[in-house]
């Protein structure tokens, strides 16, 4: 379908816009969520509320020289026999241009006893961004692919963390 309208829309000038990425997923009861934050030891005090509705400070945008940060929250892994989880995650990003700015593979998630059913878990596994002089700025896709090592599947998440220029200090 994509093939039959692409001359259409180069012919009209236009370009094929990139698929809307989902920083959600979901496979059967598996779950996961990739959020971003730029100030890690407030999240932390955040994520440790254990209130109903906390809330958790996140962010799209991060500014050069300073690191934003990207993270995954899932629920519902499989326990193997021994009743722990192990899921990893290979982590690529992506710069504005569409060239891999960084990958990680087999990113430790979770390798301990499989957290309460239904109930949210923070990822071990952070990535940091820190875009600086001379890089592009603008969106860097960040993607995690996580694997449920016992139940044998895969999510993926993907988002984008728009990067603009330091303002100016007086």
């Amino acid at each position: 379908m994509f093939a039959a309208l692409a001359p259409a829309l180069l012919a009209a000038g236009q370009t094929p816009a990139l698929p809307v990425p989902s920083n959600q997923a979901r496979e059967g009861d598996f779950t996961a969520l990739q959020i971003a934050f730029d100030d890690p030891e407030r999240f932390d005090s955040e994520w440790r509320t254990d209130t109903p509705g906390a809330n958790i400070s996140t962010t799209h945008t991060g500014v050069r020289n300073r690191p934003i940060f990207a993270a995954v929250i899932f629920s519902n892994c499989t326990a193997d026999a021994a009743g722990r989880c192990e899921v990893t995650a290979d982590i690529v990003v992506t710069d504005p241009a569409g060239k891999i700015y960084a990958e990680h593979k087999g990113a430790e998630i979770w390798r301990a006893p499989a957290p309460q059913r239904d109930r949210l878990a923070l990822g071990a596994a952070r990535l940091g961004l820190r875009i600086e002089p001379g890089e592009l700025l603008g969106g860097y896709r960040v993607r995690f692919t996580l694997h449920d090592r016992v139940a044998k599947r895969d999510l993926v998440t993907e988002d984008v963390l728009t990067i603009a220029e330091a303002p100016e200090t007086w």
